[in-house]
């Protein structure tokens, strides 16, 4: 059984959620990929998998709508990736700190924190370095099945082909509870309720997860 509900006390006033919740990890894993593979799908821009800690544990690199001097995904290994059309921005780097380290002496590679720790950037490494788009969708799902009490949250960042555009709020987002079940968002920019195609997006989307009657509506 499945239960999609609007969260009315939603923290990012600007979106259009339609979370379902489901029981089992297994339904919600394929669904995901379901709708990451349908039309409703025009790219897959980045993916994010977090421990339960809260801490990430995986990323892919990041694409997006516009150019800004970068080159465009185009090919078949950019269709393969489901990122063809977009324009690469940049691979997964996070902070570390330096200890013991004099930032002054190299400061195009260190840098002092707020709180005062001599810090670097740097990339990922190959281990937690994700492929792009839905390859690295599907690799952080296999991940997560074969070890869900280890992971908390993946986010998936996308374009819906209805509406060609991205904001914080186009994403599939997937909560993994292991108590009360597994949500998933299917979230969408509360401004594209307006537009035209809307309901036809949402009829689609509804239909390809099965959820019947008129569960998935406006938020607003």
């Amino acid at each position: 059984m499945r239960i999609l509900y609007h969260d009315i006390e939603t923290v990012d006033c600007t979106a259009d959620p339609h979370p379902v919740i489901y029981p089992a990890l297994q339904k919600a894993c394929e669904d995901i990929i379901k709708v990451l593979e349908s039309p409703l799908i025009f790219a897959v821009r980045i993916v994010r998998l977090d421990h339960a800690d809260g801490k990430v544990d995986s990323k892919s690199d990041r694409y997006g709508l516009y150019a800004h001097n970068n080159k465009k995904a185009q090919g078949p290994e950019a269709q393969q990736h489901k990122i063809e059309g977009l324009y690469f921005e940049e691979d997964p780097m996070e902070t570390v700190e330096r200890p013991n380290l004099d930032a002054n002496k190299n400061p195009r590679k260190f840098f002092v924190s707020d709180d005062g720790r001599v810090c670097e950037r740097v990339h990922y490494p190959p281990e937690r370095h994700l492929p792009p788009g839905l390859t690295g969708a599907r690799k952080a799902i296999k991940r997560i099945l074969e070890s869900p009490k280890k992971y908390k949250h993946l986010s998936i960042g996308i374009v819906w082909r209805a509406f060609m555009q991205h904001s914080c709020s186009d994403y599939i987002t997937m909560d993994i509870d292991g108590i009360g079940g597994t949500t998933v968002d299917f979230s969408n920019q509360d401004d594209y309720i307006g537009e035209a195609g809307y309901h036809e997006h949402i009829e689609a989307l509804r239909k390809l997860l099965g959820v019947f009657g008129n569960q998935v509506e406006p938020y607003k």
